[in-house]
């Protein structure tokens, strides 16, 4: 098999005006920041067993109905941190 069906190929363009090469790598920072290649790159840095990203889906899982919860708290004017609060089991303030 080739390389090619093995990694996904993207290209990021930055433009270097005026020989600013410290902006153009901030800027290229960030568009790869955007496009996840760090996430990519630090998830493919060792192997991950079947169970380990079953547990990690579980938790981003749980994570997601947590803030979803939270904002509908918010929606119904409790503050930020009463509803965090209430939505990890504690009483608010």
């Amino acid at each position: 098999m080739s390389a090619s069906k093995h990694f996904k190929t993207q290209t990021t363009a930055v433009i270097v005006r005026g020989d600013n090469i410290d902006q153009a790598l901030r800027v290229l920072k960030k568009k790869m920041q955007r496009d996840g290649v760090f996430r990519d790159m630090k998830a493919k840095s060792h192997f991950k067993s079947a169970g380990e990203l079953k547990r990690e889906a579980e938790a981003q899982a749980i994570r997601r109905s947590r803030k979803k919860r939270v904002k509908s708290l918010m929606s119904e004017g409790l503050s930020k941190s009463d509803a965090t609060a209430i939505v990890k089991g504690r009483s608010p303030r």
